[in-house]
């Protein structure tokens, strides 16, 4: 039977912060016979159009086996290769291209074939929140 392959985020979404981490997790499901850890695979693409089904994970970069894809962020995978951490986050700043944001997919195969799913990731700057307010009283005479 086809492994079904789940994204465990709302939406197929996750928003990361700069230069922290996040993490990206999918189960398979109803796979017989089940897959082995050797035939899941990751993909990435940069900056992906959101909301286009009909990308496949064959069209993006295979990073399963990288741990530095970038000279910043740190990949590492879960022992069953189900689940992602992207360490210190890549948000692309002005002409700097180099980002985490982008579509990232989970492929499995099991003798009865391929499936994938994906999760999109969004990067948003490290904003300080401020706890501090100035008030300033008009007086009119």
């Amino acid at each position: 039977m086809l492994p079904e392959v789940v994204p465990l985020s709302t939406n197929r979404r996750e928003v990361a912060v700069a230069k922290k981490n996040v993490t990206l997790v999918f189960t398979i499901m109803n796979a017989i016979p089940s897959v082995k850890t050797s035939d899941i695979r990751w993909y990435y693409a940069a900056n992906s159009p959101v909301g286009r089904p009909d990308f496949t994970a064959a069209e993006f970069e295979d990073i399963t086996d990288l741990m530095n894809r970038t000279s910043v962020s740190t990949l590492t995978y879960s022992t069953d290769r189900l689940s992602l951490t992207v360490d210190n986050i890549v948000q692309a700043i002005g002409d700097v291209t180099e980002t985490d944001q982008g579509r990232y997919f989970l492929s499995a195969t099991n003798p009865a074939g391929e499936n994938s799913d994906y999760i999109d990731v969004f990067v948003k700057g490290n904003q300080r929140i401020s706890t501090s307010f100035t008030f300033q009283n008009t007086y009119t005479y």
